[in-house]
């Protein structure tokens, strides 16, 4: 299934503030940051925030900081996992 399709819109190229008016307080925000900032990886899990209708599916989110140089995080590795919520 095509990831546009499953989320009903697509991401590609836009900021989180492009995507949520209060994304500081959405629940991957602080593990985001973290990565960019405090360059430590995280892992969360809870309810889809692009899909809040879609109640019967859960995200596991991992944020892990690369850095070209070794030292300087200039991207971030993202994944998503979506299961069934039980």
């Amino acid at each position: 299934m095509e990831i546009v399709n499953f989320i009903g819109r697509n991401y590609n190229g836009l900021g989180l503030g492009d995507l949520y008016t209060d994304c500081h307080l959405s629940p991957g925000y602080e593990a985001l940051a973290g990565a960019l900032l405090r360059h430590t990886i995280s892992c969360l899990h809870h309810p889809p925030v692009a899909r809040p209708d879609k109640r019967y599916i859960g995200v596991e989110r991992l944020y892990m900081p690369l850095a070209a140089d070794g030292a300087n995080v200039d991207m971030v590795f993202g994944m998503n996992v979506y299961t069934p919520l039980s």
